[in-house]
């Protein structure tokens, strides 16, 4: 698990010190997702339970 970590911070910080390689991940996945939408199940209905109030 140590080593999930540390990949995940060094990449992290990969990202934040070359803003091109952000820009590249950037680019790439606007590429793969494309036009998607997302659009939730539930549509445009309000939830069945409101604990706001």
């Amino acid at each position: 698990m140590m080593v999930a970590a540390k990949t995940m911070t060094l990449t992290a910080i990969d990202l934040f010190t070359n803003p091109e390689l952000l820009d590249k991940a950037k680019a790439e996945l606007k590429q793969k997702v494309g036009g998607y939408v997302y659009k939730p199940l539930l549509g445009d209905r309000k939830p069945a339970l409101n604990y706001r109030d």
